[in-house]
């Protein structure tokens, strides 16, 4: 770790593989650099984020995303490649994962009803397949969708949605 002035707090920099285990099971999987530093840019609250190599990942931050470069530089904690490979399910190529909170279904309803409707609200009834829904919520954003809601058992804040709507970069509020 080359700037400890910028590391994250002592228990995830003392034990970040406990602190993911611990943080995981009820967090959302941020998989890879891009996905980072969308959240990031979106507001998500990102409880940690770790590296295998955090000098390449914030000269990666300083090519493609300066605006949040401290923020991503605050977050990231460097661990080996094998303790970075053992804790997700497939390593990304850019070897860096976060974990954000995952938002709640009455938060982003709130946060819903309380914007302004200058755009409709897209509804999914029932989606069947979360890539889709994650594909739809990055075209209503496209589109300047006020928000997008799903009614069913489907829970569009998964990896598959997330990984679908990879790029967006305004996301409106989404049930989830």
């Amino acid at each position: 770790m080359d700037d400890p002035a910028l590391s994250t707090g002592p228990e995830t920099a003392a034990d970040p593989v406990s602190a993911w285990r611990r943080l995981a099971g009820g967090a959302v999987l941020l998989d890879g650099f891009h996905a980072l530093k969308h959240a990031v840019r979106f507001g998500a609250d990102v409880t940690m984020a770790l590296t295998a190599d955090r000098a390449a990942t914030l000269a990666l931050a300083d090519e493609l995303a300066g605006d949040v470069r401290d923020t991503l530089a605050a977050l990231l904690t460097e661990v080996p490649h094998e303790t970075y490979a053992g804790l997700v399910p497939r390593p990304h190529p850019t070897a860096v994962a976060a974990l954000a909170v995952r938002p709640s279904r009455a938060g982003n309803l709130e946060r819903l009803a309380h914007s302004a409707r200058t755009a409709p609200v897209v509804v999914l009834d029932h989606p069947r397949n979360l890539g889709n829904a994650g594909a739809v919520i990055r075209l209503a954003a496209g589109f300047g969708a006020t928000g997008v809601v799903t009614t069913g058992t489907l829970d569009p804040g998964t990896p598959p949605s997330y990984a679908a709507g990879r790029g967006c970069t305004s996301p409106p509020p989404w049930n989830g």
